[in-house]
């Protein structure tokens, strides 16, 4: 009982208001659904593409680094550290071994870089929870410290929530032209119908509109 006078308070009186509801609703979880799905996909297309780059980048430092001689490797750390990591000639700084779950994928294609071929070790350094270094050892004993702070994943354009609010936008308005056309015939029939007088001939009520609306029209002449 409580339930059904709750329904009542908010549901709409008049069959405009309840048709421009139900269509509204209905048509906006659809397309918020395919929206969601669509952020879904290229959030985890972004993800991987930004994991690939990141080990084939780092499979190639590590290898030039490897092979130069020791004393030019100073020179070459910075040309070939990126804005998501840099390499460190050195032992680097202490960390632990736990890490988040995006912290296990990146260790794991760190790992994939070296090509099993040197130690690695992956800790997180403690702090904001999102730094990583990767220690390993190079062929001739140095150590190698890749630091590691990993971009956030940007699937989506900037712009694409304001054409998604525009859209939103253009659909309230389609539903509400849709629903007036459709329930325009129907306001002016009641109108009509209240207007009649048994002891006087009413008004005419035009038949136009929807084919029902005609046959009620009809029915009451």
């Amino acid at each position: 009982m409580n339930g059904s006078r709750l329904l009542t308070g908010w549901w709409p009186r008049s069959l405009r208001s309840r048709l421009f509801l139900i269509l509204f609703a209905g048509l906006a979880i659809a397309y918020s659904l395919s929206f969601s799905i669509l952020f879904a996909e290229r959030y985890m297309s972004a993800k991987a593409v930004m994991l690939g780059t990141l080990e084939q980048d780092l499979a190639v430092s590590i290898a030039i680094i490897d092979r130069l001689p020791a004393e030019e490797r100073a020179q070459w750390v910075h040309r070939l550290s990126r804005s998501n990591y840099q390499l460190v000639l050195g032992p680097g700084l202490p960390g632990v071994s736990e890490m988040t779950g995006r912290g296990a994928e990146i260790a794991q294609r760190i790992e994939e870089a070296a090509g099993h071929r040197f130690p690695v070790k992956v800790e997180s350094i403690p702090g904001d929870g999102k730094r990583l270094q990767a220690h390993l050892t190079l062929s001739d004993g140095s150590p190698l410290t890749i630091d590691v702070t990993p971009r956030g994943v940007v699937p989506l354009a900037e712009w694409l929530p304001y054409v998604f609010a525009a859209q939103m936008a253009l659909l309230l308005l389609c539903t509400w032209f849709a629903v007036r056309q459709t329930t325009r015939p129907l306001s002016a029939l009641a109108a009509a119908g209240g207007a009649l007088d048994p002891a006087e001939k009413g008004l005419p009520m035009s038949g136009g509109g929807p084919s029902e609306v005609g046959h009620a029209a009809r029915a009451v002449k």
